[in-house]
């Protein structure tokens, strides 16, 4: 395929997707900064991919993320949008919880697709076959992105107490997210031959930094009720992804604890580190 083409298709999905992301903002800031800043990413992608490739065009996407994260709250909360903080952890909570499920749907498909293509079950389906296959190219994406907004509410809840270890987990976790998501993009919509090898990674990055979270949970004493999950979760989400499927199932019933702790009491202050 030409070069000039993979370069402008790259750069034409990362700015669609940004254009999407320009939609959270409050329609004032939107209609007043959102052509200047949608020119500004167009450029910044086309520069990141010609000088780095894919692997610059994701770091670039990643800082990108932070920044809209950043600047998103900052402008709803000037704006007195109905959604304070409370109210997203709670909703984060719930986006947990749904994409626990949405991770146990999407590793079943993924384990019968890919390790027992030729059970009773798949031959049954006959024709539509197809269509259980396709289902791990909805589920898995949206399970990533529910957990970003899970994790993203793990961090507004519990960054401040997790100290300097926990929010360095967290980010980990929402960073490898994002480049999860746009590696998935990547692989279905412009069929890079191997961006299912980030795919891969970025996953395993997601664990490893709830891995990490955990760890700074049990130090500062952040949960007391809940204090194993996020570790045992990571764990068992590192496990899964480095061929241990069976787990996914624990690892989704951790996954949907953290949500269940976030939607049901998000205003309860924490014990304080000792």
């Amino acid at each position: 395929m030409n070069t000039q083409l993979i370069d402008s298709r790259a750069v034409n999905l990362s700015a669609n997707l940004y254009r999407l992301l320009l939609e959270t903002y409050p329609t004032h800031f939107r209609q007043e900064y959102g052509p200047h800043m949608l020119q500004v990413f167009r450029d910044c992608c086309r520069k990141a991919y010609r000088t780095g490739g894919l692997p610059g065009m994701l770091w670039l996407w990643a800082l990108t993320f932070f920044d809209y994260l950043q600047s998103l709250i900052e402008e709803h909360t000037q704006r007195g949008v109905h959604m304070n903080k409370t109210k997203f952890i709670r909703l984060s909570g719930w986006a947990f919880i749904v994409g626990a499920f949405a991770w146990v749907l999407g590793w079943a498909v993924n384990d019968i697709q890919y390790n027992n293509p030729y059970n009773a079950f798949t031959f049954s389906l006959g024709k539509y076959v197809g269509y259980l296959y396709a289902s791990v190219q909805i589920l898995v994406p949206a399970a990533i992105i529910l957990t970003i907004v899970g994790m993203l509410g793990l961090y507004l809840r519990h960054a401040e107490q997790a100290g300097r270890l926990g929010r360095s987990g967290l980010i980990i976790a929402l960073a490898a997210g994002v480049t999860a998501v746009l590696s998935f993009s990547l692989e279905i919509f412009m069929q890079f031959e191997y961006a299912w090898i980030g795919v891969g990674i970025t996953i395993l990055l997601i664990f490893i930094g709830l891995t990490i979270f955990g760890i700074a949970v049990l130090r500062n004493r952040v949960l007391p009720r809940w204090k194993f999950t996020p570790i045992l979760t990571g764990i068992c989400g590192v496990l899964t992804i480095s061929g241990l499927g069976p787990l996914f199932l624990l690892t989704s019933v951790g996954l949907f604890a953290l949500g269940y702790q976030l939607q049901l009491d998000p205003s309860r202050e924490p014990v304080e580190p000792v």
